[in-house]
C-alpha cells in the first residue's frame, strides 16, 4: 500500500495548467501492466517500452482518444530520481494518420529549479519555464523522440506539463490552366540597294502551352515600300502552331527610292496578340560621276591629246560593274589608253568593275591631233543601280608657233651689294598661238630682290618661277624683270628656261654679269 501511495505522488508531479496542456492523474497497479495501449485515455500509466524500469503516460490529441485523434504525445520517465543527481526522461510524439503533419512543435513547462544539461535534439527556445523543441514534419505514422537529461534542485523541481502543436496539410485540388502566348519576330537586312527587293522574315512562335490556330499576321509597309503585288500591306495566316513550335514566312518588298525604312508587324489570334520588334533597313543607291580633262585646250597637229578621266563613286555604297566609254572625235586618232582600255573603231571602253564608296579611279586616254578644228571628246560611265552620267572635253587643234627668248642685263659690271636688273622678253614669231608659256629663272652668287612682268613670280632657292602665260599670239611679245643683288665677286650667270605646250624641248638663254 505504501508503494502505491509513493507512485501516486510521483505522478502528481506531472500536473499542469493552461490551454492545450495535459493533466496526468491516476494510479498504477500490477493489474494495469500489459494493458491494451490502443485505449489511451487520460490518467493511464503503464510500463515504458523504451527504457526498463521507466513508466509511460500518453495523451492522444485532440480528442484524448487514440481512435479519434491525430497525434499521440507520450512521456517516458523513471520511477524514482534523486535530488541533485542527473536523470533522463523522454517525450515521444507519434503521427496516427496516413498524411504528414507539418510544423510539429513540442513544448514543456519546466520549473526554474530544474536544469537541463543535455537535450537530443537541442532545445529550440526557452522563455521563462517554457521550453520548446522543433520537430518539423512527421511522416505518415511516423514518430520522433526528444531525450532530456537534467537535475532537480529540490523535490519541487520535477518537470510537469508537455503539449504538442502541429498543422494538418491543406486539402488541395489542381485544375490544369493553359497560358496561351504568341511571339512575332521580324528580320530584315540592315542595308540593301534600291534596285534590289527587301526580304522580310516573319517568325511566329507559340510561346505558351496550348495549341494556337488561325493566327493572322499583318504589316503596314512604310511609304515608298510596296509588296510585289503592289500593295501597301502584307497579310498572311498561320493555321496551327503547337506549344514551342514556330513558323517563318518570308515576304519581299520593293522600294521606290533611297532612304531609311521602318518595318514592324503584328500577330493576332484567339486570346493572344503580339507586336514584333522594329527593323530598320537603309536602302541606298550608288551614284557615280565622271570628269574628263584634256591636258591642253589647244594642241598642234601631230601632237598628242592627253585626257585624264576621273571616275568617282559619290555615294557611301559600292558601285558594282562600273563601265566607262569614251568617244574619239573625227579629227583625232587613237594612240593609247591606260588600265587595259579597249579600242574599237571610234570607241574606247574600260571595265572598272567594283568602285568602292567614295573611291576615284583615274584613267588616261591619249589621242593624236589629226586635223584642224575643235576636238570634242565625250565620256560616259554607268554601274549597277546607277543612273548613267557623261562629260565632255574639247581641245582646239591649230598650227605651230615659234618662240624667241631674249635675256639681257641692264648694267655690267656691278659691285658686290649692287642690284642688277635682268630683262626677259619672249616673242612669238610664228603664226599660231603659243599656249601655256612658262618662264623659269636660275642664278648663283646673287640674292633675289624682286620680280615683275606679264605674270607673277615666286622666289625659290636660287630660282624664280613665273606663273604660266595662257597664250602668246602671233607676233606678240611678253616681258618680265628680275632684280638681283650681287653677293660675291666673279663672272656670274643668270639663266632663263622657256617652255610651252608646243615645244618638244625647253629653250634656254644665259646672261653673264661681272661682279667686283
Amino acid at each position: 500500500m505504501g508503494k502505491k501511495i509513493a507512485l501516486m505522488l510521483l505522478i502528481a508531479a506531472f500536473v499542469g495548467t493552461g490551454t492545450g496542456q495535459a493533466y496526468y492523474k491516476g494510479s498504477y497497479g500490477d493489474d494495469e501492466k500489459g494493458g491494451d495501449e490502443k485505449q489511451m485515455n487520460m490518467g493511464t500509466v503503464t510500463a515504458s517500452s523504451m527504457e526498463e524500469g521507466y513508466l509511460k503516460t500518453a495523451l492522444p490529441y485532440p480528442t484524448g482518444n487514440k481512435a479519434t485523434s491525430t497525434v499521440v504525445l507520450e512521456k517516458h520517465f523513471p520511477q524514482k530520481a534523486v535530488v541533485g543527481q542527473k536523470f533522463t526522461y523522454m517525450i515521444k510524439v507519434i503521427n496516427l494518420t496516413a498524411v504528414p503533419l507539418e510544423e510539429v512543435v513540442v513544448s514543456e513547462q519546466i520549473p526554474e529549479n530544474f536544469t537541463i544539461s543535455m537535450s537530443e535534439p537541442a532545445v529550440e527556445s526557452r522563455l521563462g519555464g517554457k521550453t520548446t523543441w522543433k520537430v518539423g514534419t512527421l511522416a505518415p505514422n511516423g514518430s520522433s523522440v526528444i531525450k532530456v537529461t537534467g537535475t532537480a534542485a529540490d523535490r519541487s523541481s520535477a518537470p510537469c506539463c508537455a503539449k504538442v502543436d502541429y498543422k494538418v496539410p491543406a486539402l488541395c485540388h489542381t485544375t490544369i490552366l493553359e497560358q496561351p502566348a504568341v511571339e512575332l519576330s521580324l528580320d530584315a537586312p540592315a542595308a540593301t540597294m534600291v534596285c534590289d527587293t527587301v526580304k522580310l522574315d516573319y517568325t511566329v512562335k507559340n510561346t505558351g502551352d496550348s495549341v494556337l490556330r488561325d493566327l493572322k499576321v499583318s504589316s503596314e509597309l512604310p511609304e515608298g515600300a510596296t509588296s510585289l503585288a503592289d500593295m501597301s500591306t502584307i497579310e498572311f495566316d498561320v493555321k496551327e502552331l503547337g506549344p514551342g513550335e514556330s513558323e517563318t514566312i518570308s515576304k519581299e518588298v520593293q522600294i521606290d527610292a533611297p532612304g531609311q525604312y521602318r518595318f514592324v508587324g503584328s500577330v493576332k489570334g484567339e486570346y493572344v496578340s503580339d507586336l514584333s520588334n522594329v527593323k530598320y533597313t537603309k536602302v541606298s543607291q550608288p551614284t557615280v560621276d565622271v570628269d574628263i580633262r584634256v591636258a591642253r585646250d589647244q594642241q598642234y597637229l601631230g601632237r598628242d591629246l592627253t585626257y585624264t578621266i576621273d571616275v568617282k563613286n559619290t555615294s557611301s555604297v559600292d558601285a558594282e560593274s562600273t563601265m566607262v566609254v569614251a568617244e574619239i572625235p573625227r579629227n583625232a586618232k587613237f594612240k593609247s589608253a591606260s588600265d587595259d582600255g579597249r579600242h574599237v573603231e571610234d570607241i574606247v571602253g574600260w571595265e572598272v568593275g567594283n568602285l568602292k564608296a567614295y573611291e576615284t579611279k583615274k584613267l588616261t586616254l591619249v589621242l593624236t591631233a589629226a586635223d584642224k578644228g575643235e576636238a570634242k571628246t565625250k565620256v560616259g560611265v554607268q554601274a549597277t543601280c546607277c543612273d548613267p552620267v557623261t562629260d565632255t572635253a574639247s581641245s582646239k587643234l591649230v598650227g605651230i608657233p615659234a618662240l624667241l627668248l631674249e635675256v639681257v642685263d641692264v648694267v655690267d659690271p656691278i659691285e658686290v651689294g649692287e642690284i642688277q636688273t635682268y630683262d626677259i622678253k619672249v616673242t612669238n614669231q610664228g603664226t599660231a598661238d603659243a599656249n601655256n608659256v612658262v618662264i623659269k629663272a636660275m642664278f648663283d652668287g646673287m640674292e633675289y630682290v624682286a620680280a615683275e612682268g606679264e605674270t607673277s613670280g615666286r622666289s625659290g632657292f636660287n630660282t624664280v618661277d613665273f606663273d604660266p602665260v595662257t597664250h602668246i599670239g602671233p607676233k606678240e611679245v611678253v616681258k618680265w624683270k628680275v632684280n638681283l643683288k650681287g653677293k660675291r665677286e666673279g663672272d656670274l650667270r643668270f639663266k632663263v628656261i622657256l617652255n610651252s605646250d608646243e615645244l618638244t624641248a625647253p629653250v634656254e638663254e644665259a646672261e653673264s654679269t661681272f661682279v667686283y
